[in-house]
């Protein structure tokens, strides 16, 4: 009975210890670079995307055939806010030659007597506010990230729907 009981608790914690283990590599692989896209091309594309929009803005037509590129490379990780983001992003700036949604301002903070004490008043231009999505598409995996991604999502819809032919 002795025997049989430790022969339990030794299975278990075998069991433990092998489940550590795995769970250990496989955050290890996760956390191992900021790209969320684990396939080496896309992370190249991200990487020149924003390199080009940093050296030259926004050059419509590279930006379009990069971002086409992109896409089924999320599609495939199945990451289904960043694939609709990079749609979202190619389709805008198809239509408006411009990326025209600015980054989401930071809330408001009030004071004991209800008055504004931080707001963000940075007014960036169509490139400053593309590169910052692409920077969020690149490190997705954070949830702020994903939740400003979400944001860029609902602004470009919202902005399609206004202003779209």
């Amino acid at each position: 009975m002795l025997k049989l009981r430790a022969l339990k608790i030794f299975i278990f914690l075998l069991y433990r210890f092998h489940f550590y283990k795995n769970y250990l590599c496989a955050s290890e692989i996760k956390f191992k670079n900021n790209f969320i896209l684990t396939n080496k091309k896309a992370q190249k594309l991200i990487d020149k995307i924003i390199s080009d929009l940093d050296q030259n803005g926004i050059v419509t037509n590279t930006l379009i055939e990069d971002l086409k590129e992109l896409r089924p490379y999320s599609v495939e990780e199945k990451r289904p806010v960043v694939a609709k983001a990079i749609r979202q992003i190619y389709e805008h700036v198809e239509e408006f030659d411009t990326f025209a949604i600015p980054i989401p301002e930071d809330e408001e903070i009030l004071d004991e007597e209800g008055e504004v004490v931080n707001t963000n008043t940075a007014n960036t231009g169509p490139t400053e506010s593309l590169l910052y999505l692409m920077s969020l598409i690149r490190n997705e995996e954070h949830r702020q990230n994903k939740q400003e991604i979400r944001l860029f999502n609902e602004a470009m819809k919202a902005y399609a729907e206004d202003y779209g032919a």
